[in-house]
């Protein structure tokens, strides 16, 4: 099944692929297999969509009654050359890293999920709140849940996030 995100090579580098979203973002979940999570049984459970009217560019899904938010986010970089995006990603994943850590009271690094992957805990703003965030290419990929919530562990998170991030690169 076509995962509702298209790989582009990029002609002058084939070694870095541009995604970007090619159906709805309904499409898009109906392809992803939740079924071995804790919080269901079913390959497609029941969620909600957002209202993206006022973006093309993402996926905002809430999942589990409320407990799971799930973000998939491209940025275009169509027009750009091989240097000016590699440029681009490496000034992303700095802003991302710094704002990860001035947000949250503890941050891991996730080793070996996209360009880079961290799971935080302790929002500023919201103590229980766990968020995995990872990036790959133009891609990013974002998971919420509360701390108490079964799907919160580190493990469930990276779990989940390699297996829609698999999802979308297949």
């Amino acid at each position: 099944m076509e995962s509702g995100f298209l790989k582009a090579e990029n002609e002058d580098s084939k070694d870095l692929e541009l995604y970007g979203l090619t159906k709805d973002c309904d499409a898009l979940l109906s392809g992803i297999d939740f079924s071995s999570f804790c919080f269901t049984q079913e390959k497609n459970p029941s969620y909600r969509t957002g209202d993206m009217s006022f973006s093309e560019n993402r996926c905002q899904i809430t999942l589990a009654d409320g407990k799971i938010e799930l973000s998939i986010i491209f940025k275009d970089y169509s027009g750009n050359s091989p240097d000016e995006i590699k440029m681009r990603n490496a000034a992303e994943k700095e802003a991302f890293l710094l704002t990860n850590k001035m947000e949250f009271k503890k941050s891991k690094n996730i080793e070996k999920l996209g360009d880079y992957a961290v799971i935080n805990e302790g929002h500023l703003s919201n103590p229980n709140l766990k968020r995995l965030s990872l990036r790959k290419n133009n891609l990013g990929i974002y998971l919420e849940t509360d701390i108490g919530f079964c799907s919160s562990s580190d493990k469930e998170l990276e779990k989940m996030g390699r297996l829609i991030l698999e999802s979308i690169i297949k």
